[in-house]
This record gives structure tokens, sequence and C-alpha cells, in this order.
């Protein structure tokens, strides 16, 4: 079949759509059911990263962020990036 020779041709691509739709919502999950910690995702990077990568953001995203779980409402709500956010956006 044509379908399969292309699935084999783009084996990488296959693998990661398989890991990242599949797997990782599973381990997600069983981990949340087994109230175990995170292991992966934007959580569990130190808080320095994250201030990194928040100010890459707009002010909705933000807030957005912040109402997904508690961990990253209150890592959305340090006055450090606010005041960037401010100096950024409205000076």
């Amino acid at each position: 079949d044509s379908a399969v020779s292309l699935v084999y041709r783009d084996l990488q691509k296959f693998s990661r759509l398989f890991k990242d739709q599949l797997i990782y919502p599973l381990l997600a999950a069983t981990r949340q059911a087994l109230d175990l910690p995170d292991v992966f995702g934007l959580v569990v990077l130190p808080p320095e990263l994250k201030l990194r990568i928040f100010r890459l953001l707009g002010v909705r995203s933000i807030l957005s962020l912040g109402a997904t779980c508690r961990s990253l409402q209150a890592d959305t709500e340090d006055p450090a990036l606010w005041r960037f956010l401010y100096t950024r956006d409205f000076r």
C-alpha cells in the first residue's frame, strides 16, 4: 500500500505524533489519577526559566496561562513579571 510506504518514509514524524498525541497525554492522565507530581511540561521548569518564557507572551496569554492550574497561577503572579510587562507594553 502507498499509505504504508508513506508512514515508513516519515517514521520520525509518526514517532513524534504517537508520543505527543497519545503517550504523553496518557502518562499525564495516569500520573494525575494516581495523584503523582508532574515530571514534564511547563510546570516542572525552574522558576527563572518560566519567567523568561512568560516574558515572551502577551498579557492576555499570561492571564489565560495563570487560569490553568494553581502552580502556574502562582508563577504568573510574580511581581517581576508584571513590572517587565508594564515597562514593555505600557511605557
